[in-house]
């Protein structure tokens, strides 16, 4: 019968090794291990390594977790891992050697499963809890550290060393549990930091650090090396252990020589192998001399050596540098607009090559290009700053433009790594795409430039081009597009520049009313209000408010709020009225608007295009007049006669001021001037006349006419009344002038011939 029940333990034991565990749903224990030593992958012949304790235990809220019966015990399964034995299988007797409990057992409460025991694991089972601290949280420790059984050899392990623990159908967490970890012999170098130094005598390395990677890897017969590249010597050294063991912490001797292959070696031997179970370290702080030739950059130094607890490795122990300072971009290169104020650039990191490098009472200039000006002074970042050198813009300069600032610097006696941020500045309308780049100059001697932002713009417009014919009013053209470059670049509630700024300041109006201008050139106007929507986007355009200037050549579109998504506005049945004045080639509308512009220029007055672009073809002059050779009027007559053909209007030449007037209109359609060329403005009482190359400007209540911006002046003035049926009278002489016709008086006949080549 015994035969049997050994043979079913031991075939559930196999079972629960080749399985893999699973955490029943009421498992409730925390299973941790107490230390995780750091051994060999294997143990010599005869040896045997400890690992560390596993305790299971209940929690406050899962007392009672670990329980049993005799009639139902709860049975834990101890197994170890692949490569990992114990001294000893657990017998009855030395039980207490693997697994100890707290009060709330009895020895009786806990047994060893008959026929589960091996040096691979085994299975105890919990029957009872009959213990003094019954009520209280229980736990088990499961121990592999006894020197007379428990303890394990290992046969080539690596990494963590898991004791798995498998309880089904209990309130035992089930799993593994990292009891230790296997390394090979040998040891790790680091630098525990790489100052910067220089090229000259005594200069102090890092502090390198040499770890054993198990206790007693380094051994006490062989040196552990440290030899320094071409151009650097060894000229002393700091060198101590910190461990438990006595023989390491006191400072460990070094010799300084010249290896074999010509390079400056530092040797140190420790004193004794190190018996604790805790692995042992010493700390390296060289002196060296760097010739004047060496090579800048990084400083590796090698460390090799016959000694076992010696793994070969480099490491960089300082950085060979220069006296100076240097600068550079810090973070990724921003976007900024055109005509966009307040507008962070990408932070400036200044770095100091050697200590004492940055000079009290130098300065550092930072000068922008010239369509770009600074709104905030730069400071510096005390939060990444390291070292105690400073720049600051307290006492600095800056000049009229807005584009030059001076900042301050003072020496320090750290190293120092620097960054200016609250580089903000605001664009002129017309900054061109591209990089934005600071030059950077001063007497601390600093020099270079630097992209900190890229320039955009911040819309695109395009258009359907088409033919306008010079001379021709209401002439419609394509359709023109207006494309925001990114999500909000068309502002709704701006906030601009609101004085003439300068190197006192910049002050800004806020809450204003954003709008897009669109300019037409001159002797261009809109014929009327086109019609403007939102095709693509979130953007929102207010429901009434586009409009004409007074002038007509401008066309004003209100933003009511503000995109989130990349938005394009369509202008659609555009149509405009182009004079005799316009040259021939593109027809070029002038972006403008607080929308798109919040700068102006440093006297408050003008806003340059932030977007240029051709919407039309101007083509084909109006053909050449072609006149009649002799045009009749008579005083008080409302007919004349054109080349012997009579005509009427509907007001007569008179005299007034003993001058004849003849009425505008009339005399230019005798000499074939179109409607279309002639332009009232009621506002103004102002007649506008295009004929040929010559444009006339009368204005009633003048005693001149401006005749291609060059004021002819009379005895009288131009004249309008009801007696004229509201008709401009002009002097027959001066209009004939004007007109490039010759006129002839008779006072016999009280007739006016007008005149003129064809």
């Amino acid at each position: 019968m015994k035969k049997a029940i050994k043979v079913l333990t031991t075939t559930a034991l196999l079972a629960s090794l080749a399985a893999p565990f699973a955490a029943p749903v009421s498992a409730a224990t925390e299973n941790v291990s107490l230390t995780t030593p750091v051994l060999s992958t294997s143990t010599a012949v005869g040896t045997f390594a400890s690992l560390g304790t596993v305790r299971v235990a209940e929690t406050d809220s899962t007392i009672g977790s670990i329980t049993g019966t005799v009639a139902s015990p709860q049975q834990i399964t101890i197994t170890l891992p692949q490569g990992v034995e114990f001294k000893a299988a657990p017998t009855v007797a030395t039980l207490g050697d693997f697994v100890t409990t707290n009060t709330a057992f009895a020895a009786a409460d806990i047994t060893l499963v008959p026929g589960s025991e091996t040096t691979k694991g085994y299975t105890i089972q919990i029957s009872g809890r009959t213990g003094a601290g019954a009520a209280s949280k229980a736990n088990l420790e499961f121990h592999f550290d006894n020197v007379a059984d428990s303890q394990v050899k290992l046969d080539g392990v690596t990494g963590s060393v898991k004791v798995g623990i498998y309880a089904p159908n209990s309130g035992i967490t089930s799993g593994d549990v990292v009891v230790g970890t296997a390394q090979s012999a040998g040891g790790t170098a680091v630098a525990l930091n790489a100052p910067n130094i220089s090229r000259a005598a005594a200069q102090t390395l890092g502090t390198i650090r040499v770890a054993e990677n198990r206790a007693g890897a380094f051994d006490a017969t062989n040196t552990i090396n440290f030899v320094l590249p071409k151009g650097f010597t060894f000229t002393g050294a700091t060198v101590g252990g910190v461990n438990v063991n006595p023989t390491m912490t006191a400072g460990l001797p070094y010799t300084i020589d010249i290896d074999s292959n010509g390079y400056s070696r530092l040797k140190v031997k420790p004193l004794a192998v190190n018996t604790g179970s805790t692995p042992a370290f010493f700390n390296v702080t060289p002196i060296i001399s760097v010739d004047s030739d060496a090579d800048l950059g990084d400083l590796k130094v090698d460390v090799k050596g016959d000694n076992a607890g010696v793994s070969a490795t480099s490491v960089v122990a300082a950085k060979v540098a220069e006296f100076g300072v240097t600068a550079s971009a810090s973070g990724d290169v921003k976007t900024v607009y055109a005509g966009r104020q307040d507008q962070e650039l990408t932070k400036l990191n200044i770095k100091e090559g050697i200590a004492g490098s940055l000079l009290s009472n130098r300065t550092i200039v930072l000068e922008l290009p010239e369509w770009a000006h600074w709104q905030t002074l730069p400071t510096e970042d005390t939060g990444v700053k390291k070292g105690d050198a400073t720049i600051t813009n307290s006492g600095s300069t800056v000049d009229n433009d807005r584009r030059k600032v001076s900042l301050n610097v003072t020496a320090g006696g750290v190293l120092t790594d620097t960054t200016l941020k609250d580089l903000k500045v605001f664009l002129d309308a017309n900054a061109p795409a591209g990089d934005l780049k600071v030059k950077v100059s001063g007497s601390q001697g600093l020099t270079g430039e630097y992209t900190l932002a890229q320039v955009k713009k911040p819309v695109a417009i395009s258009a359907d081009l088409k033919d306008l014919k010079i001379g021709v009013q209401n002439q419609a053209t394509g359709d023109i597009t207006i494309k925001e470059d990114a999500a909000g670049t068309l502002k709704a509630v701006v906030t601009e520049l609101n004085n003439g700024w300068n190197k006192a300041g910049v002050v800004t109006n806020t809450n204003l009313d954003g709008n897009i201008v669109l300019s037409a050139p001159s002797g261009v106007k809109f014929a009327g209000v086109p019609t403007v929507a939102v095709t693509d986007g979130d953007l929102k355009l207010k429901s009434t408010g586009v409009k004409l200037n007074s002038d007509n050549n401008q066309l004003i579109i209100p933003i009511d709020t503000a995109s989130k998504t990349a938005s394009t506005i369509k202008l659609s049945n555009v149509k405009f009225t182009v004079d005799r004045t316009v040259p021939e080639g593109k027809l070029t509308l002038d972006a403008t608007g607080n929308a798109l512009d919040q700068t102006r220029d440093s006297n408050n007055v003008t806003r340059d295009a932030v977007v240029s672009a051709d919407v039309a073809n101007v083509v084909t002059p109006a053909p050449k007049d072609t006149t009649a050779s002799n045009i009749v009027f008579k005083l008080n007559s409302k007919t004349f006669t054109v080349d012997g053909k009579e005509m009427t209007m509907d007001s007569a030449p008179l005299v007034a001021w003993d001058r004849a007037f003849l009425p505008v209109r009339f005399a230019a359609n005798a000499l074939n001037v179109s409607d279309d060329n002639i332009i009232w403005d009621d506002k103004t009482s102002t007649a506008t006349i295009f004929k040929g190359d010559r444009v006339i400007v009368a204005k009633v209540g003048d005693k001149f006419l401006t005749v291609n911006g060059a004021k002819v002046p009379m005895d009288v003035p131009v004249y309008r009344s009801a007696a004229t049926n509201n008709r401009v009278m002009i002097p027959v002489r001066y209009l004939g002038n004007a007109l490039g016709a010759q006129i002839n008086w008779n006072a016999e006949t009280n007739e006016i011939t007008v005149g003129t080549q064809k």
